[in-house]
């Protein structure tokens, strides 16, 4: 079993006090009772719904040689008395792992949208150019032939470092990872030595945890602000990348202590698209570096894939990759799993799975491809209960404004009455002057609304399913069901075909007999 001195991992943090024996050997760091081994050092963590140091006792109880604690409690074992449990827990686990973000290059992407889909990107980048990539995010992990599911966007700094320690001994040479922003505020990747930090995009989302704008904006800058730290060298040049854009630009590289690298569609940057070719199957741009020009194919359409695209091309350069092969990496990302997911099943409409969960994410799937004329946009849709409320009547204004017919229904649901969250959607339809039973409908159950929107579709129509992309499940208070956005959708389809085709051959019949009779 792997230990490590109480005395020697304690180095790692700048201020402390020890309380009793420092004579003991560490075997893992745990924050939760039931991941706790024989000599464990339990750290007790404040959350947002239990503190850790109610379990101290109990952890004690099971084996754990000592606590970390941000207050004095009346515990008879060895304390480290810290000022912040999570900043301490982060630089104790990478020491307790032997620093392993330090062994490989990490690449953190940050933003309110586009993270997942840039992950991948830079994920094919990396392993085009032999860098045997591993991938951290929201979908799922994955390095070398092993992928498993996330539980959180960024894991939590004791499973952070043990995966990046994990991806240093398979051989992996470079990390890219979704960073959100409760990982930033949460000092979860406090202790992480970043070579590069990417930002796309700051807008509405996550105003239950972060309370406003500024305070989110502040959150994602820590990105930025970690690349410039001293910690050990690497080799590599550091640098960051962002979105010019963007409205949070000049406030994220304010807080930039290393080189930014910036990209756009509009405004001037270092890379920026041009001759933009926009089509529902893909997109296809051009960028002119060192006064040559490179065409570039994506089997992802939206304007949003190009920007996505475009940050990873900037890491490729300030990499110095050749972009003969940075054009083959992103041409063979075919698909990222809930984010603008085509459901196809032979229909001649067009179904989409979407992530979108936020007001930008919802205005850009509803434009990513122009609307056949004389057709119709269908959006289903819901916001999460005892998540961000200040976001629903937004959403709601923006599917009014955008989509020719809504079917408002549930998300997960944490906490709140169904009806108190999807009226405050209301309030944005009845706002953009959309009519209930007209424009829009409330159907609270997630699957019949697919089912809805799907019967409602004609030839050439769009039915674009939002907010869950991925996930597989839906909360409902404590109760976790099965749920899959495309799973549902694919058998609704399946259905309306086989009573399309069974309703053909009865008129088909109908007419052969009517003959007859005639």
């Amino acid at each position: 079993m792997k230990y490590l001195q109480l005395l020697k991992l304690l180095k790692g943090l700048s201020s402390y006090q020890l309380m009793g024996n420092s004579a003991k050997d560490i075997t893992a760091i745990a924050n939760h009772t039931g991941n706790i081994v024989p000599g464990s050092l339990f750290i007790c963590v404040p959350g947002l719904k239990v503190d850790g140091h109610d379990y101290a006792s109990q952890a004690i109880d099971k084996g754990a040689a000592a606590l970390v604690v941000e207050r004095d409690i009346d515990v008879d074992c060895t304390k480290i008395l810290v000022r912040d449990a999570r900043q301490a827990q982060a630089l104790l686990s990478h020491a307790f792992h032997g620093y392993p973000s330090r062994e490989v290059e990490v690449i953190g992407v940050t933003g309110t949208n586009g993270k997942t889909t840039t992950t991948f990107f830079i994920e094919s980048i990396l392993n085009q150019f032999g860098q045997n990539a591993g991938r951290i995010g929201t979908i799922n992990c994955r390095y070398g032939n092993l992928i498993f599911p996330s539980k959180h966007t960024t894991p939590d700094s004791i499973n952070l470092n043990k995966l990046l320690s994990e991806m240093v001994k398979s051989g992996t040479k470079a990390v890219v990872m979704e960073v959100s922003s409760h990982g930033l505020a949460q000092n979860r990747v406090i202790a992480c030595d970043f070579d590069v930090g990417i930002i796309s995009n700051v807008t509405h989302d996550h105003f239950d945890f972060h309370r406003n704008y500024q305070s989110y904006l502040e959150s994602k800058a820590l990105l930025f602000e970690y690349l410039g730290r001293d910690r050990e060298a690497k080799s590599r040049l550091k640098f960051a990348v962002a979105n010019a854009d963007d409205a949070s630009y000049d406030f994220i590289v304010s807080k930039a202590a290393v080189p930014v690298l910036s990209y756009s569609i509009y405004g001037p940057s270092d890379i920026r698209a041009s001759n933009i070719e926009l089509k529902s199957n893909g997109s296809s741009f051009e960028i002119k570096v060192g006064g040559k020009k490179y065409k570039f194919f994506l089997k992802l359409p939206g304007l949003f894939n190009i920007y996505n695209a475009l940050s990873a091309i900037a890491y490729a350069w300030g990499r110095n990759y050749q972009f003969e092969g940075v054009q083959s990496a992103l041409a063979e990302v075919q698909r990222v799993p809930g984010r603008c997911q085509r459901v196809d099943e032979g229909q001649d409409f067009e179904v989409i799975v979407d992530f979108a969960h936020n007001p930008d994410g919802l205005k850009n799937i509803l434009t990513f491809a122009p609307k056949i004329p004389e057709t119709k946009r269908i959006i289903v849709f819901g916001c999460e209960g005892g998540k961000d409320k200040t976001k629903r009547q937004i959403m709601g204004y923006i599917a009014g404004m955008l989509a020719d017919f809504t079917i408002v229904t549930m998300d997960n649901l944490y906490s709140e009455e169904p009806l108190e969250v999807v009226q405050q959607i209301e309030k944005g339809l009845l706002e953009a002057g959309r009519r209930e039973g007209l424009d829009y409908i409330i159907i609270l159950d997630r699957a019949e609304a697919i089912k809805e929107a799907i019967a409602m579709a004609d030839s050439g129509d769009q039915v674009i399913i939002a907010g869950k992309g991925h996930e597989t499940t839906q909360t409902i208070y404590k109760q976790v069901k099965p749920l899959c956005d495309w799973e549902i959708a694919a058998g609704a389809i399946q259905m309306k075909l086989r009573n399309s085709l069974k309703n053909s051959k009865i008129y088909y019949l109908a007419s052969l007999q009517l003959q007859q009779d005639c």
